[in-house]
């Protein structure tokens, strides 16, 4: 009996080791879970956005349908579903209140755009590219144009309710056309002009939305989703890849700043992670949300520690990480995955 308990505790004593080894010890815990619910099983949840208020939560799935969840309420209170549109919804971005208020974009791989009333659940406008999936939309800060860029690597410029054709974006001496399909659309806040694109052939390309035309480039960044952000000059990337997955880059210089350290830890090194989202908070700007696949996981880094990785969140996280949005007036993060869960997560 002696021998077989000693050999249970040393089996044990093994597990904790690994334990210790496969998960760090943080000084204190910064994501907590208030939230989490799977609708459908298998469903992934490919884009998510706060409202304007934060009051909702506009949820893009696999099957084409939109969820407009209720932060208060902690349930869906209607459901936006085109029978006409047969595709995935790949992104969503809430319009700007003018004056109609609670209007949504949403895009998908059937290279359709709609144009919603979510309280009212109609269609207001329907924009068509039959021949180019829409992986990407972004909407200016004025509300008058939206940004879409899907598998042929071009952005188009629309305007929003205008039967109009769209303007394509030309490439210039300072930058080319993307190469490849295109995941990524970003306005500038500071600057409402400037819109930011990236995709598969690792390149973010920058646009003046007046002359149409690319005005300049960063080469490196390997995007797959809502994986870039901006803070004053600096800009933000999650790639999807095995390293050099966080970056940070100076706009104004086109140059890369920093990686943010996130592979070289002992945390889980049988498993590469592959960045699918990031974000900085918008009421802590110090701190970087991402989210990934391979480790499926959601980390944080705090940029007033140099950037150190201060927690990780991965309870029933078991796919890809596809999507997350942090609130404007609340340390709130919603986050998407793969197997269609859906979650909220304070920011500490």
């Amino acid at each position: 009996m002696g021998q077989e308990e000693n050999k249970d505790n040393q089996i044990q004593q093994e597990q904790n080791q690994q334990n210790q080894d496969d998960y760090p010890i943080f000084d204190e815990k910064v994501l907590t879970d208030t939230f989490q619910t799977i609708w459908e099983q298998e469903n992934s949840i490919l884009s998510c956005r706060f409202s304007n208020d934060d009051h909702n939560i506009a949820i893009g799935q696999q099957n084409n349908n939109i969820r407009i969840f209720n932060t208060k309420e902690l349930k869906t209170v209607c459901e936006l579903k085109d029978q006409e549109t047969q595709a995935a919804c790949m992104a969503v971005r809430w319009c700007p209140d003018g004056n109609i208020k609670n209007c949504l974009l949403s895009a998908y791989t059937n290279g359709t755009v709609i144009y919603w009333h979510t309280t009212s659940n109609k269609v207001l406008y329907r924009y068509e590219d039959d021949e180019n999936p829409i992986n990407a939309i972004d909407i200016s800060q004025s509300g008058t144009h939206f940004a879409t860029g899907g598998n042929d690597g071009l952005i188009r410029l629309y305007d929003i309710g205008k039967k109009s054709k769209p303007v394509v974006f030309q490439a210039s001496e300072k930058a080319p056309l993307h190469s490849n399909r295109v995941y990524g659309l970003k306005y500038d806040k500071n600057n409402p002009n400037l819109l930011l694109s990236g995709g598969w052939d690792n390149t973010i390309i920058l646009w003046d939305t007046r002359t149409h035309q690319s005005e300049g480039f960063i080469g490196g960044p390997r995007i797959f989703s809502d994986s870039f952000d901006i803070k004053d000059n600096l800009l933000l990337t999650g790639s999807w890849r095995n390293d050099h997955q966080l970056e940070l880059y100076d706009l104004r210089k086109l140059k890369k700043v920093r990686d943010i350290n996130w592979e070289n830890f002992t945390y889980n090194k049988k498993k590469d992670s592959q960045i699918y989202c990031c974000q900085f908070s918008k009421l802590n700007p110090d701190q970087i949300l991402a989210g990934c696949s391979g480790t499926n996981e959601i980390r944080v880094f705090d940029a007033s520690q140099d950037y150190k990785l201060v927690d990780i969140f991965k309870q029933d996280i078991n796919s890809a990480v596809y999507c997350l949005d942090i609130a404007k007036t609340s340390n709130v993060c919603a986050y998407g995955d793969a197997d269609g869960q859906f979650g909220l997560l304070n920011i500490n």
